[in-house]
């Protein structure tokens, strides 16, 4: 500062502007982008170890926003760690869905009741705008600063917090897919996504209702009579909930750390960075944090990106529900025009989980496969949740929570990772990526022109028969306009 003020007072003007353009040279040299480098988690034990990893090794921030909490081992386990995470310092910010949050308020009020934790709801339900309750918060990501780098990391895709996105649930689980990203496209996530929606107005803090540290602290309730009312029996249970649920966490810790919790290596410390490969720039693609949920963002980033690309030989979508929006059939004809060829991979009539949504796709098959686009369906007996849109076999990948349908298009908020491996000398994503669409191409049926799957002489074969009557039934109801622009 004296030498700038010596120039100055001797005006040397050009002096100090060279001055001012070396000193930026020295700060962009002395901070350089960081390539971003991604890896694929289709693998369930992958996918879970990740995330054990990304929260114990957060070092001072840890954001997280998902759809579903159910209310099972698997969020469970996620309390834990956030918590750990609490009492080593760290800011943990989470975001939830008010739809499908199904977790007990015993189990929430001991997260929210830490001092480094907070807790928000996204576009809370309420009777005074019931039209809200159909645009949800579809988005599922982690994202954290790490104490073995000097940068953020995220990992985003199709995976909600439940035991059935791991392969621990009973019965039908879910085959999934998300994407581990570590770069400079992670404060892209965070500054233009994350923090923008967490203080908009589509999110409100979580009301902790009669669990509240002023309801709980009356030892009576106001104008009781005697201790043993009705109310004051309440709080008592109420206590006693909270109790057990702090109990519960600190018993799945002790299993977790004892190596008894399947799927969870609490002392593995994985460093995902350096198993990730250096692709260049990932895009980070959401819908605008500040505004309520239009065709305008990531839906019509999805079709620029894809129709103005002109280099284009081969297309795979993967997505659990199919069902066409204008914009989206519109870009299938526009790739079908310069002779794309478009491979489509999706749930049968057997693996779904979601008959509505199988109806309206069953209104569209016949148009797809008229289209000349190769269709698979998901054999099952699991349901297939993955999505991803894959440009010439890999050279171009976008790894999301982005269904293929009205919902997400119009309805749901989303987001995803976009990204071409120019870096990747070796090949190893774009190798990658091929084994994991090799890896649901195994798990599926070629659907023949007339709807047949290739080799049988069943169009659903393996399908119970209640699901061929109810979805006869559903077909006519979910074509009305109305009900296909909610699917």
């Amino acid at each position: 500062s004296t030498t700038v003020s010596f120039m100055l007072a001797t005006g040397q003007y050009h002096t100090v502007f060279l001055a001012g353009i070396l000193l930026a040279l020295l700060v962009t040299v002395g901070s350089p982008a960081r390539a971003d480098r991604v890896k694929l988690l289709y693998l369930d034990a992958e996918a879970s170890q990740a995330r054990v990893d990304l929260i114990r090794q957060a070092k001072s921030e840890l954001y997280i926003s998902y759809f579903v909490v159910r209310d099972d081992a698997a969020s469970l386990s996620g309390f834990v760690l956030l918590l750990d995470a609490a009492e080593r310092g760290v800011r943990v910010r989470v975001l939830v869905d008010s739809f499908h949050l199904d977790v007990g308020m015993p189990y929430l009020k001991a997260m929210a009741s830490h001092p480094n934790i907070e807790i928000r709801v996204y576009n809370r339900v309420s009777i005074f705008h019931l039209l809200r309750a159909f645009k949800r918060n579809h988005e599922k990501i982690i994202l954290a600063d790490n104490i073995h780098t000097d940068g953020f990391n995220y990992l985003t895709g199709g995976r909600n917090v439940s035991d059935k996105y791991f392969g621990f649930g009973e019965g039908r689980n879910f085959n999934d897919l998300d994407i581990y990203v570590y770069g400079d496209s992670a404060l892209v996530a965070r500054d233009r996504y994350f923090l923008e929606l967490w203080n908009s107005e589509l999110v409100s803090a979580l009301s902790q209702g009669a669990y509240s540290d002023h309801r709980l602290d009356s030892r009576r309730c106001p104008r009781a009579k005697k201790e043993d009312d009705v109310c004051s029996r309440q709080i008592t249970r109420r206590l006693a909930r909270y109790k057990r649920a702090l109990q519960a966490i600190e018993s799945r810790k002790r299993a977790m750390i004892a190596g008894e919790a399947s799927g969870i290596d609490w002392h593995l410390d994985g460093r995902w960075d350096l198993a990730a490969r250096d692709v260049g720039e990932v895009r980070f693609l959401f819908d605008p944090p500040h505004e309520r949920k239009s065709e305008c963002g990531i839906a019509a980033d999805i079709y620029e990106t894809v129709v103005s690309d002109h280099g284009i030989r081969e297309i795979v979508i993967l997505s659990p529900y199919v069902i066409l929006t204008s914009r989206g059939a519109k870009m299938l004809e526009v790739l079908r025009k310069r002779d794309v060829a478009i491979t489509l991979i999706t749930n049968s009539r057997n693996s779904t989980d979601n008959l509505l949504a199988q109806a309206g796709y069953a209104n569209d098959r016949q148009w797809l496969l008229d289209q000349g686009i190769r269709v698979h369906h998901f054999i099952g007996p699991d349901t297939m949740h993955a999505k991803a849109l894959l440009i010439n076999d890999g050279t171009s990948a976008l790894i999301g929570s982005y269904n293929f349908d009205p919902r997400s298009a119009g309805l749901n908020r989303e987001i995803g990772a976009h990204f071409r491996p120019v870096n990747d000398s070796s090949g190893y994503v774009i190798k990658e990526i091929k084994q994991m669409t090799d890896y649901y191409r195994s798990r599926s049926r070629l659907i023949g022109p007339d709807g047949v799957p290739v080799g049988s002489d069943s169009a659903h074969p393996d399908s119970p028969l209640w699901k061929k009557f109810t979805l006869g039934i559903l077909r006519p109801f979910v074509a009305i306009p109305i009900v296909r622009k909610n699917l």
